[in-house]
């Protein structure tokens, strides 16, 4: 799987949580705090420097964004964020250019 520049992930762990897969995005059921890990798995040859988050309501957010300089493996952005009933999330690649990913690539837990 090769993620475009600023494009999204669509592979989740999101269980009753409102899940579309086809845009990637988690709606929030219930309000409170939420704790949320993106972990992804580099595949070889990928360049330094990709950076993966968040965003919240359609949003892309500066933090937690977290610059990687590995060129293969595993790597995660974590996240606690108070969120209310009807409020989205989903993962995005925010590098400047596309990423690909390994066999079990990208999980996202909430």
């Amino acid at each position: 799987m090769t993620l475009a520049n600023h494009g999204r992930m669509y592979i989740f762990e999101a269980a009753g949580l409102g899940f579309d897969n086809t845009t990637g995005t988690i709606t929030i059921q219930q309000e409170g705090l939420y704790y949320v890990n993106l972990t992804y798995n580099k595949a070889a040859g990928t360049p330094s420097g990709s950076r993966f988050g968040y965003a919240f309501n359609g949003i892309p957010q500066s933090a937690p964004d977290i610059p990687d300089s590995g060129t293969a493996g595993n790597g995660y952005v974590i996240v606690s964020i108070y969120l209310s009933a009807g409020d989205t999330i989903q993962a995005l690649n925010l590098s400047t250019f596309p990423v690909a990913l390994s066999q079990g690539s990208a999980i996202l837990f909430i």
